[in-house]
């Protein structure tokens, strides 16, 4: 049951704000309709079964009293009289009773009359005295006055002459019952389908402003710009969709401002890259020319100090020998020299044919003995 209820409750959550309301709606309405056809038609029945009881004890009455001259009659009259009775519309049977209450004559086809006391008082209003299923049991006395056309008038006290029994059908009262319970459920239900019309159109214009912005907010969700949310419907929505388009405009105009802040910030950064590609090319030029004055004067000190250390072969026999190995040992200490810078000085200038683009790939056979030995010695 629990379980149930909360399948229920999901479905009516995943509805529309729109949809909810009308399913809300829909089910007062239909309770209120259902309240007012109940109640409306149970008054009715009272109400009119109570004015039938009325009129019937009223027609009843009157036939009370155009029955007075039938109890001075024969069997004969009385039994003719309840015949007509019985003819009257509405009328199931009719009888004619004695003043003590006994059965005098009866229409054909009556069954047993209900016992009931009897009172030989006229009521101010007339009503049954027994009710089946069937029908309604009316009992009235019939007395004798000064002013009936009787054939002998007296002036004493009215004397009690007998009873007019009528039994009154309830089909009559049933079926009526029935077509007004349906005329009451037809105008119930036009009346509830006309103001659930009504009420849906309410709704919709209400949920409008609303499903307006909820497009609106989607729009900008993928993408969309320069959107705006109508101003549109009851007080509340109107404020939102105010707030909402200020809001936006806020952002439009902080978005503004980022994209005039980034592109002055690209605006430095590509003049900072320009500059910098500047000093680079300048650093690369200065290096390259730098490095090609310095490698000359390198190269002359080094063919000097080859032809130096040459020349040193013609004064063997001539100098002392201990001064020509020290000569020849700085010689070898100055050409080593020389060529590790001259070796450095030509790496800067390949740095800076790299930098400037150029690059020339040479494939040589290297030893890598001598290279390890010389990493050690270096990590030594």
């Amino acid at each position: 049951m629990v379980k149930g209820r909360t399948s229920i409750q999901q479905v009516f959550e995943a509805c529309s704000f729109q949809r909810q309301l009308m399913i809300l709606s829909n089910m007062g309405l239909l309770c209120l309709a259902l309240t007012i056809f109940l109640v409306s038609s149970g008054w009715l029945a009272w109400r009119l079964e109570s004015l039938l009881l009325t009129l019937l004890g009223e027609v009843t009455r009157q036939l009370a009293n155009e029955s007075r001259l039938v109890f001075l009659e024969s069997p004969a009259s009385a039994l003719e009289r309840v015949a007509q009775i019985a003819t009257f519309p509405g009328v199931r049977q009719a009888a004619l009773l004695k003043p003590d209450a006994e059965i005098w004559v009866v229409s054909p086809g009556a069954g047993r009359w209900p016992l009931a006391p009897l009172s030989s008082q006229e009521p101010m209003r007339v009503a049954p005295i027994h009710e089946d299923r069937e029908c309604w049991y009316f009992v009235v006395p019939v007395r004798t006055g000064t002013d009936d056309a009787l054939p002998v008038v007296t002036r004493t006290r009215p004397q009690l002459l007998g009873y007019v029994a009528v039994a009154w059908r309830k089909a009559p009262l049933a079926q009526l019952r029935g077509w007004l319970f349906v005329l009451n459920g037809v105008i119930a239900l036009a009346l509830a389908v006309l103001i659930g019309v009504g009420l849906h159109y309410f709704l919709r214009r209400l949920t409008e402003p609303l499903n307006s912005l909820a497009d609106v907010m989607r729009r900008i969700q993928y993408g969309g710009t320069r959107v705006r949310a109508d101003v549109a419907g009851p007080a509340e929505t109107r404020e939102i969709g105010r707030v909402f388009n200020a809001l936006l405009e806020r952002l439009d105009r902080h978005q503004a401002v980022l994209e005039s802040e980034v592109l002055l910030r690209t605006q430095e950064l590509r003049a900072a890259r320009d500059l910098a590609l500047i000093a680079d090319r300048y650093k690369s030029a200065f290096l390259a020319a730098m490095s090609h004055e310095m490698r000359t004067p390198l190269q002359s000190i080094i063919g000097y100090t080859q032809e130096s250390e040459k020349q040193l072969k013609f004064l063997e026999g001539d100098a002392d020998p201990m001064i020509l190995d020290t000569l020849a040992e700085y010689f070898g200490i100055v050409l080593h020299a020389s060529d590790e810078l001259l070796y450095r000085i030509n790496q800067v200038l390949e740095l800076a044919a790299l930098e400037a683009g150029k690059r020339d790939v040479v494939l040589e056979w290297i030893d890598l003995h001598p290279l390890v030995d010389e990493v050690v010695t270096v990590l030594k």
